[in-house]
């Protein structure tokens, strides 16, 4: 708590302000995972992730940065090829911040519909990605038409404002409807 005085004349007048500030949250010394560390943390927390290897995580609704602690040493987020890495859903201003991070071996398969994301998917939300890389992610459709809104191996985007610094979507596929394709879909974003 922040306290000020002040002095009218022969009156103090002594004033409280609570400020407002936020927390910083450490993977894995506080919070075994991250998606753990993201379920805890209020609007405007940082969550701070040692080098590691971890599971991949969900963000929604909330404005809050994901960061490595070490940008020299890899954070890696591992779909190990079973599902995606990250999912960012209904996030307004300000946003989310995602820093440092690799997101690899990201998987989605889709027996009939819409296939979106292998990687990483944002979906009405303000994302930043800083020194980000995506990489072997795949989707997969088993049957079904194909539909105008499918794709993005690495990333899908739809209805977001999205911020690149330093961002690499490498080696991704997509097998739909018996033809491959790759990289990242920004629909509306």
């Amino acid at each position: 708590m922040k306290f000020k005085v002040l002095s009218l004349g022969c009156v103090k007048i002594l004033l409280l302000a609570k400020t407002a500030s936020a927390d910083q949250l450490l993977v894995p010394d506080q919070f075994q995972t991250i998606q753990s560390a993201v379920d805890a943390a209020a609007p405007g927390d940082e969550i701070v992730v040692a080098p590691g290897t971890y599971q991949p995580f969900a963000i929604d609704g909330k404005s809050i940065t994901v960061r490595s602690g070490d940008i020299t040493l890899p954070v890696v987020v591992d779909g190990q090829s079973t599902q995606r890495c990250l999912e960012v859903f209904n996030t307004s201003e300000p946003g989310v911040v995602i820093e440092g991070l690799s997101f690899v071996n990201g998987w989605n398969v889709i027996d009939s519909g819409t296939v979106r994301g292998g990687g990483v998917v944002v979906q009405d939300s303000h994302v930043e990605l800083k020194d980000v890389v995506i990489e072997n992610c795949r989707i997969e459709r088993n049957g079904g038409p194909e539909t105008p809104n499918s794709g993005g191996a690495g990333m899908f985007a739809s209805g977001s404002v999205l911020n690149f610094e330093r961002v690499r979507i490498d080696n991704n596929s997509a097998l739909i409807n018996d033809g491959w394709s790759s990289g990242s879909r920004l629909a509306g974003a």
